[in-house]
This record gives C-alpha cells, structure tokens and sequence, in this order.
C-alpha cells in the first residue's frame, strides 16, 4: 500500500504519549508498540491510550521507536507499506526496512470501553488544566490528590502545599476525575470534546483523535476553606519572565515533581534560583513596592510565567501567598523566612 510518509508519521507521533519507553508487563509487554487496525492505529501504556483514525490494509503490533526514526530520516515523500507475518515492510526509491511484528496484539485496549455521548468542553479547558496539573500531588500518602477535580465551572487540585483553581467561562456535562500526571500532554491537542466510559474519561479533537485517560468516583476534599482572605499586597514585577525563562534552564527536563524554582521576595527585589542535576541559576529583578519581611516560595515556572502575564493581584497572610487573576485563584505555603536570606 503507498501512502504519504510524513503524514504517516505525523500520525505516529500524535499517539506517542500514549507510548512507554519500557515493556509494561501491565499493559501485555506492549506499552512500547504502535497498532494498526483496518481503520485506526493506537498506544496504550496502561494509563493513556491514543487512537486516531488511519485507514491502512496493515494489521499488528510494532515496536514505535524504530518505526518512528526511520520513517523520520527516510528522503521519500511516498513509501510502500505491508505487514507480513513477521514484520512491516517499508520500502522506498533506494531503501527497504523490516520492522519486527508482533506475534499478537495482546494490549488490553478493549477494557478501556467508549464514550457513548460525547459533550462540548468550554472553551479555555485546556487552559484550566495547564493551570491545575501543577499543584497535583505526585506521592500515594492521598491518592485522590493526584487528581485533577474538574466540576461544574471549576477545575482544581491540590497537593497539601498549594492549590490552584480556575473558574471556566462555561461548565463542563459531566464531573470528573482524572489523574494529573496522566494529562501532561492532553493540553498540546485541540480538544473539543468530553466522553466517559467506566473508569475512563476520553477526549476527542475534530479530526477523531481520542484521548483517554483512567478517571476517578469518589469525593474530592473541599478546597475552599484553604482559599485564605487578602493579605498585604506584594508586586511581581512582569520582568520576571524572562528570569524564570533563564533559571528553567536547569531545571527544564526534571519531571514536574522536581521542576520547580525558588521565589524569594525581599524589601526591594526578588531573587529567582533554579536548580538542577548540572548546575544552579539565581537572578535578581528589581521589585521596590514591596517593603514587608522576607519569604519564600516554590513554583513551576511555566505555571507562574503564565500567572503574571494574568495576575491581577498577589497578597500575602500568615505563612500563605495567593496569587489571582480573573479566572484563577492559586496558594501557595510560604518557606520559612530564613529561607529568603540572599546568599
């Protein structure tokens, strides 16, 4: 069969979240491998499975990695694909490739069910959900806090340090649950839909993609008691995007439990410090509203170069800075104030 090879591999590379880098006994020893249907192809890792539709006459299981390089250096705008009972052959003007197949597809996708309605997501839930994924709890001391809480108008989290809450412009069908850590790339698709099956909410983007990921039913703790009142106010200077953008540097590549940079505010300035397993970044930036006693704080820096470009106010009370903005409202537990100490 002769298909186009970039938009083969376009395709390949919109399931790769859905991809492991090791073999996941949980998943049938094929979290690494990328399946062709008649009409569709799909990863599964056992937290997220991607399915996007593909008409093809080839029909398995292949290992992704190899499948996905190759097709990414090859020279040809149209190749020829076909599955034999060992492997996929590719075969271009100068070049022909053997992709091992699998005996059998044994990843578990049917448990995964589908949606059997599917509603509108409001507008900025994408938006809400980069916002809210931050502040979920990465440990298992509360499982329910590695969630994200998404009902009615609000989505929110909360990982015993910080929370983070947006209010959306319209409320979504159906509440839900699902695990943070298991979104991390959703917000890079345009989604547009919402559909749950048991133990799965699912994602849908115009073009058919699907995005799933498992859900949770239960109760989720109120977080509104924890919203503290205005405090004395503090000015974060917008300059400090470019400082967070400078110390992410050492820290970009960490995964979001470790990626995180210091906030020190002090009588006149603000000192930035990121760090990271090849090396440390500090950065002062000039903040001369700010008089009060010295404190400290950790943040994502994506998630506070986002919240200055939006920030209406920012206050602190005792042991607790809140950051707001029109639509979002975010606490976060100060440091101890010795912590603001410049060295």
């Amino acid at each position: 069969m002769k298909v186009n090879r970039a938009e083969l591999l376009e395709t390949l590379k919109k399931i790769q979240p859905g991809l492991s880098t090791a073999k996941d006994a949980a998943a049938g020893g094929q979290a690494h491998c990328v399946v062709f249907e008649a009409d569709r192809v799909f990863s599964f890792n056992n937290e997220v499975a991607i399915t996007l539709p593909y008409a093809t006459d080839v029909v398995g299981a292949f290992v992704a990695a190899p499948l996905i390089e190759v097709l990414g250096r090859m020279p040809d705008e149209t190749i020829d694909i076909l599955a034999t009972a060992a492997e996929m052959r590719i075969t271009g003007k100068k070049t022909k490739v053997g992709i091992r197949r699998e005996a059998t597809v044994s990843l578990p996708i049917g448990e995964i069910g589908q949606a059997k309605a599917w509603s509108r997501l409001p507008v900025d839930f994408v938006q809400a959900v980069r916002f809210c994924r931050f502040s979920a709890a990465r440990g298992t001391a509360c499982p329910v806090l590695g969630f994200l809480n998404i009902k009615g108008r609000t989505v929110e989290s909360c990982d015993n340090f910080r929370l983070t809450r947006y209010t959306m412009q319209s409320a979504v069908k159906e509440d839900v649950m699902f695990r943070a850590a298991a979104v991390a790339e959703l917000t890079e698709y345009p989604i547009i839909q919402l559909g749950q099956s048991p133990g799965w909410t699912h994602f849908r983007d115009k073009e058919g993609l699907v995005y799933s990921c498992r859900s949770l039913t239960g109760e989720y703790p109120d977080l509104s008691p924890l919203i503290v009142d205005d405090g004395a106010p503090v000015d974060l200077p917008k300059e400090l995007v470019g400082a967070l953008e400078r110390a992410e540097i050492f820290t970009k590549g960490m995964d979001d439990g470790a990626n995180f940079v210091s906030v020190q505010i002090m009588a006149g300035c603000v000192l930035i410090t990121g760090t990271g397993p090849n090396g440390w970044y500090k950065e002062r930036t000039d903040a001369p509203g700010y008089t009060g006693d010295p404190l400290c704080f950790s943040v994502q820096p994506d998630f506070l170069k986002d919240s200055l470009h939006l920030l209406n106010k920012a206050t602190v009370s005792t042991g607790k800075l809140k950051l707001e903005g029109a639509n979002f409202v975010h606490v976060v537990n100060l440091l101890m104030p010795t912590a603001a100490k410049e060295e």
